[in-house]
């Protein structure tokens, strides 16, 4: 989940300034970084902060709650964990950004405009290995079903989390 926070909240929006500086112009001429564009910022993950924390701790267990594993309840040993998680800060980030005539198209329609990462066979070979390794059983994956009323399977926790570490990156009220 660290790696999780790294790649959306820092590397993402560090890419985007390096492609679009503070002072950066569009094709008109106009400020990039006006009207409903915020200028962003990156963030540091930092795990004394409890926003921080609520993000790795939701994510954690759900994904947990997900390989039917063991979850991890103890938000301090979560802390202790996350303090000690490396990160590769070696991710490649593709962002496409189109104006809004642009996104749509000759059919009016939107179009993405996020690449997904591009992720290797050998990645994929890795990843699996890493699952088959975990405690659980291997059989059985289960997808989350949304559940917005039980406050214990941290899937409010999580979109909150996630939600207020965006608004974060872009200077909103949380």
């Amino acid at each position: 989940m660290k790696q999780r926070f790294y790649e959306d909240y820092d590397n993402q929006i560090s890419t985007l300034i390096r492609m679009f500086p503070e002072k950066h112009k569009d094709e008109s001429g106009n400020p990039f970084w006006s009207g409903p564009k915020r200028y962003p910022k990156p963030i540091d993950f930092d795990q004394t902060d409890e926003l921080h924390l609520d993000y790795i701790f939701a994510g954690a267990n759900l994904i947990a709650d997900c390989l039917c594993i063991e979850k991890n309840n103890d938000r301090d040993e979560v802390e202790r964990m996350a303090e000690e998680a490396e990160i590769d800060e070696n991710v490649d980030t593709e962002i496409n950004l189109e104006d809004e005539e642009e996104k749509k198209g000759s059919s009016g329609k939107s179009k993405s405009t996020t690449k997904q990462n591009e992720v290797s066979q050998d990645e994929i070979d890795e990843l699996i290995e890493e699952i088959l390794e975990l405690d659980g059983d291997k059989d059985e994956i289960s997808p989350a079903e949304f559940e917005k009323d039980d406050s214990t399977n941290h899937h409010i926790d999580f979109i909150n989390a996630a939600s207020n570490l965006r608004a974060r990156n872009y200077r909103l009220e949380e």
